[in-house]
C-alpha cells in the first residue's frame, strides 16, 4: 500500500474570458495561460465549481469543461442561454484521478457556434497522493 500525501485540499483557479481568449468554436487550454498551471499527476479531483462573472453570449453556442482526454470530464456542453451572470454550479459529482498527461490540463470547449461575450471562473478542488 502506498502512502497518501495529505497536504490538505488544494484549489486551482482557471478563467475563461472572451476579451482575452476569444470565442471561436475550439478547445481553449486555460491551464496554459500565464499564472495558471496543469494539475499534478496523481491528483484526486474532488470537485469543480464554476461561477459566471459575465454572461456567456452567442447564438446557440455551448461551453464544456474538461481536458485533452475528454472535453467533458468536468462539465457537459452547456447551452450559453443557461450561463447567465452570477450562475454558479458544482460540476464534478464523481471524483476523478489525474492519471496521464492528457488529464493534467484544463480546457473549455466552445461548441456549435462562436461566442461573442462572457467570463467564467473555474475552481478545481483536489488532493495530491
Amino acid at each position: 500500500m502506498s502512502d497518501f500525501k495529505n497536504d490538505g485540499l488544494q484549489v486551482q483557479e482557471y478563467e475563461y474570458d472572451f476579451d482575452v481568449d476569444g470565442g471561436a468554436v475550439a478547445a481553449i487550454d486555460l491551464s496554459a495561460k500565464p499564472g495558471s498551471r496543469v494539475l499534478p499527476l496523481g491528483a484526486f479531483v474532488k470537485a469543480v465549481h464554476y461561477s459566471v462573472e459575465n454572461a456567456i453570449v452567442g447564438t446557440s453556442s455551448t461551453l464544456a469543461a474538461g481536458n485533452t482526454t475528454s472535453a467533458t470530464t468536468y462539465e457537459a456542453a452547456t447551452a450559453e442561454a443557461t450561463l447567465i451572470a452570477d450562475y454558479a454550479i458544482d460540476t464534478a459529482t464523481t471524483p476523478f484521478m489525474v492519471n496521464s498527461a492528457g488529464d493534467q490540463d484544463f480546457l473549455v470547449t466552445i461548441g456549435t457556434a462562436v461566442l461573442t461575450a462572457g467570463k467564467v471562473k473555474f475552481y478545481v478542488e483536489y488532493y495530491v497522493r
